[in-house]
This record gives C-alpha cells, structure tokens and sequence, in this order.
C-alpha cells in the first residue's frame, strides 16, 4: 500500500475514535516507518518498522521536539514538517538519511546511509482540530540503488555511443528518432538536432523501397535483429547496418561507412585475380620454355648421331652443321631474350645512346627478320619518308625493337600473309606502324599483350617459337627511350597493329658513322696470333681453340686456374680468353695475378663467361679484363675483337 493511501486511510480511521483499536493495528503492522507526534513536536508513537529502521525505542525519545531539530533545519526538511504541523498533508523529497546523526543519543546501527520518502499529515479530532501530526517514512534505498546502476548503466551506454566512430539511431514504432549520436553527421551527413523527433523516411526517402527499409520492418515486426551491407546511391557509399528491436515495439540501427573497406575489398580481389592470371602465365611461360628448350636439342643431338657415323660425305655434314648452326643460334636467341627481359625488369640495362637515322634502325631489323618472313612466305611492305628521322636511341637496343614486332607478326600471320611496316612524322615524334593481316588479338587480351609471359595463340599453324617475352622487352626498351607503345586490332582473324612513337632529335645533322660500322670496315682477319683459353669446361674450351687454330691462331688451353697462370708465364700469350665461374682460384683472382706479372703486363685478357649484367662488366673489369664476352661467344665478336687487337685499337 503507497504511503500517501496509507496516510488517508489512517486518517479517516482517527476521526472516529483515536485510540480506537483498529487505528493502532493499522499503524503497527504498516510496512512503513510510522512517527506519531502530538500537536506541539513531541512523538507520542512510533511501530515496530519505525524501531527497525532508525534503531530506536518511544521511551529514548523523551525530551526530543521534532519542530526544534537544527539538523532539520539546515536541511530545509523543516519547512515541510511544520507545514503538516499547520495543517497541510505535504510529502518530503526522497533525500539520504543518517538515523545516527538525525535522532542524538540513539544506539548506532549498522549500515546506517538509508534513501528515505515521506509523507507527512495531520490527524484531525471529532471538532477538527489538529489532534496528531504523523510522519510516515518509506524506505526506497534498494529501489534508489537500482535506479541508480540502471541510469549509470544508461550514461556508459550514451558514453559508448557517443564516443564510437559510427552511427547510431534510435527509433520508436512510429518510425521516428527518439535518439541520434553525434557521429551520425560524420557517417550519413546530417545532425542529431535535425533527425529528433522526425520520421526516418521523410529524412531518407532513399531508403524507401531499398533493401535498408526491408530489414528494417522486418526486425520491428518480427522483433529478431538483423544485418546487412548495401549500396546507398544517395550518398555513394556502402554501408554496413546492424538493426536491434529495442523496448516499447522501436528499433536501434547502428550504421557503419565501409566504403574504403569495399574498396580495399574489390582491390584485394583484383590483386588476388591478377596474382592467379600472372601464376597461371607463369605456368603457361615455364611449359612453353621447357618446350623451347628441347626443340632444338632434338636436331642437335641428331646431328652429333651423324657426324659420327664412319660413312658421312661433306655435303651430309656441312648439312648437320649447318643444321647445328641454326639451333644453337635459336638456343642463344631464348637466353638472350630470358636476360634481356630480366635486365630490362629490374632496370638493369644502360643505353648506348647516340644519334640514329630511323630507316637505319629499320634496315638493321629488316636484315634480322628477313629469314623467318620469307621462310613464312610472307610479303613485307615497307614505306618510310624520304626525310631525315633522326633520333636519340640505342642503335641495337631499337633494332631490337623493330625486330621484335616484325618476328611477331610473322609468328602470328598464316603463311602467305601480308605485313606492313610504316614511319611518318608528327611535330616532333617519329611514329612507326607494324601492321598484319594475321589471327589478331581478343578485346580481353589487348590491354594485357606487353604483360610478361602472355601470348595470345598457341595453335601449332600459327606458332614459331618463343617465350612470350618479346613485346615485354619492346614496352619496356621504348619507354627507356621515353615513347609509348600500343596495340590495336578489330578481333580474332582480322589481324593486328602496333604503334611506336618516339620522340625525334633535337638536332638535325647528319648521322655519323655507328660504332658497329666503323668497327666493320677495320675488321681485316689476323692471323698468328699467340691465345691462351682457359675454361674448366673441357668442351667449352676445346671447341673454341679449334676455331681459334682454324682461323690461324696458334692455342693453348688450361682448365684451371693454377695451371692456367704457369702456361700464362711460359706461353706468353698476346690474348687470353678467360673463363670466370672456375672452382678453386676463380677467373677474378687469375686476371688479378696475371696483371701482378711484370712478364704479362702487355697481355690482353679477355673474360668469357655466362654472367653479362652491368655490375659483372664492372668486376670484371675492376679485376684487370680488358674486354667482357658473354658465352657463347658470337664468332663474329671474336673475330672483331682479334681484329682490334691485330690494329692496335
């Protein structure tokens, strides 16, 4: 029974008798702490909940007026207790008392800090007079307690909301907010005072009919929460949204902008996609090289089988030669390429670079690729301007260039095919087309045909050879050239086109002679000759002597390092042809001791050796090597090199 109803119903039993019995019941089993005093302060009854909560008996309360209490006084509590005293029923806020400290002399209890209301009435006799001034004081400190944990846990949780980085919303069952955190502006755009109290889809009509709006009614319906991620047009951003029912049929709705995480999403995918083409064209590079690798060996070996055949006429083996000849030129084409790709890859090449005349760049590559065209039955159409293109560039590294789309689109053209090969220039750019009438290129394939290890077609009557790695090297050679280099075809079948563009010379003078040419023309083949090779390849270095004393040399050969600087000193060589990768004294420490004779000051030494990167030129050259020959050796560079040193060049 609430303590006011109680008071009231107090107060009616006392008007018909005061002491009457039913009126002292009633204040003795009342739940409450009930306080009787008489007209001028003094308590003249208190029950049994009275005792238990402030600890303390009628009798002690002898001597004590309540309308005379300081401590009341300062609290402010007195005002309300004389009111009752003048008449007027009045209720006293619920304050914290101390039993100890309000009623001097009591016995002390424990745990004394009680949260108490009260209801304080006058008790009117038969004449209505004022014959009794009750105070009845309920204790609510559990009830206090409570509240309290549940506003505190309400102010960590506005806390938390207000301090996330995300946005928070909630709605009640007519669909409008009744909170908004302040990180709601940041995520979707618009404040807290803006959305309180409006509808969420007068604020949002570009949720209405979305997916968003259907997760939403469905949790305030079925009262089970919900999620999703979707794209909100309205803002273009993705969102992540959390939907909660919450108390009174309203729903919570924690939002989240994960934009960049879609975006870093569909990059990871794009990467991850990219990762699987490039370990696929990987795979797809490696069978291809395994299967380069063995086609020439096959007539190799075949050749050897019949050189050794004890009845083989010239023209048999001048034709296993020649045979030999062209595959080993096809062998040293595939590393040469595998290097080149790898220098170009990690920027390890150094352009030559000096003045060159385009048609000059074009013939070279012409003369290179002319083999394999008219072996294809191809018809080559070449058209160039009757004026001057100089250019900037590394002659070979261009050639190199040229030669490459040429080879490509004699690979890729049927036999009997057309190709076209045209220069014009634009202001200051020389522009060269390489144009076929071959199987051309898918619309999927083209903005990846200069990616590494990516061909196009793979079918026996259109396949020639190769690794894939050919327009790589041209991408790569013409922009250190600083020009660009596209693809363009109508689709499979109708052939393809690519486009160089360079930029032209500043100056417009004639070209003068290539170090090439000038070497050429002094080329005159020497002979006698004293060279010394040394090679821990027996093979390597018996074939090369043999060319060696062919071309009128006299040779000796050493397969190690020890014995090759003791035939150095006896043998006195004019050259030395000098392998690198050797065990024990490496051809590093053999130049290093050949250039410490004082016998051998005048020798030549020459480094052969399969390594031809710019930092092994440059240790080879630090250990004393006058010259750098990558293996194979290309007879025509020993000759040229021989040749030099026969001239005193």
């Amino acid at each position: 029974m609430p303590p006011l109803l109680f008071a009231r119903r107090a107060a009616r039993y006392s008007r018909r008798a005061v002491h009457e019995n039913r009126y002292r019941s009633l204040l003795e089993q009342a739940p409450f702490s009930i306080q009787v005093f008489s007209p001028d302060g003094r308590t003249i009854r208190v029950n049994q909940a009275f005792e238990r909560l402030w600890g303390v008996r009628l009798e002690q309360l002898a001597g004590y007026n309540i309308l005379e209490d300081p401590q009341l006084e300062q609290s402010g509590a007195l005002e309300f207790i004389r009111r009752a005293f003048a008449g007027e029923t009045t209720r006293v806020p619920a304050a914290q008392y101390n039993p100890n400290d309000t009623i001097p002399g009591i016995t002390e209890i424990e745990d004394p800090q009680r949260w108490l209301s009260a209801v304080i009435f006058p008790v009117r006799d038969a004449s209505g007079a004022i014959a009794e001034v009750v105070i009845i004081h309920e204790d609510i400190t559990a009830r206090v307690h409570a509240e309290n944990e549940r506003n505190k846990s309400e102010q960590i949780t506005r806390n938390v909301l207000e301090s996330i980085g995300d946005a928070f919303y909630a709605v009640d069952r007519e669909w409008r907010f009744t909170y908004v955190n302040p990180q709601a502006e940041r995520v979707v755009g618009l404040p807290p005072e803006k959305l309180l109290g409006k509808i969420v889809w007068e604020e949002y009509p570009g949720l209405v009919g979305s997916r968003f709006e259907q997760c939403f009614r469905q949790v305030a319906t079925g009262r089970v929460s919900g999620s999703m991620v979707d794209y909100y047009p309205d803002h273009d951003r993705w969102y992540e949204v959390h939907v909660y029912p919450a108390p009174g049929g309203g729903i919570s709705v924690y939002v989240q902008n994960v934009t960049e995480r879609k975006k870093a999403e569909e990059e990871l995918a794009r990467v991850s996609r990219e990762l699987r083409e490039a370990d696929q064209r990987k795979d797809e590079f490696l069978a291809t090289l395994a299967h380069e690798l063995r086609n020439p060996l096959a007539p190799i070996r075949n050749s050897l089988e019949v050189l050794r055949m004890p009845r083989i006429d010239d023209g048999m083996a001048r034709h296993a030669r020649e045979m030999m000849e062209r595959q080993v030129h096809h062998l040293v084409r595939l590393v040469d390429d595998l290097l080149d790709v790898s220098r170009v890859m990690r920027g390890k090449i150094d352009l030559r670079m000096e003045p060159v005349e385009l048609a000059t760049v074009v013939a070279r590559a012409v003369e290179t690729c002319q083999p394999l065209i008219d072996s294809q039955r191809h018809r080559l159409e070449i058209s160039l301007p009757a004026e001057s293109m100089l250019l900037d560039a590394d002659p070979v590294r261009l050639a190199q260039v040229v030669g490459n789309l040429l080879t490509n689109a004699a690979k890729y053209t049927s036999p009997g095919g057309r190709i076209w090969l045209g220069a014009r220039r634009i202001d200051d750019v020389a522009v060269l087309e390489v144009r076929d009438n071959g199987v051309g290129i898918a619309t999927e394939l083209l903005p990846h045909v200069f990616e590494l290890f990516v061909q196009g077609h793979h079918t026996a009557s259109h396949s020639q050879g190769g690794l894939g790695v050919g327009l790589t090297l041209v991408r790569r050679l013409v922009e250190m050239h600083h020009g660009t280099v596209e693809a363009s075809s109508d689709g499979p079948g109708k052939g393809s086109e690519i486009t160089v563009r360079l930029p032209l010379a500043v100056r417009a003078d004639e070209c003068a002679e290539t170090n090439d040419e000038r070497a050429a023309q002094k080329a005159v083949r020497p002979s006698g000759l004293r060279l010394l090779v040394v090679d821990d390849n027996e093979d390597a270095a018996v074939s090369l002597a043999m060319l060696l004393r062919l071309q009128g040399h006299e040779v000796c050969v050493a397969h190690d390092g020890p014995s090759s600087l003791e035939m150095a000193v006896a043998y006195a060589p004019d050259l030395v042809f000098l392998d690198i990768g050797m065990p024990g004294m490496d051809g590093y420490e053999v130049a290093r001791r050949i250039r410490a004779e004082p016998s051998l000051k005048h020798v030549v030494l020459t480094a052969v050796t399969g390594w031809g990167q710019s930092e092994d030129r440059r240790r080879t050259s630090e250990a004393g090597f006058d010259h750098h020959i990558v293996k194979p050796p290309e007879p025509r560079a020993i000759e040229q090199l021989i040749a030099s040193l026969r001239n005193g060049d």
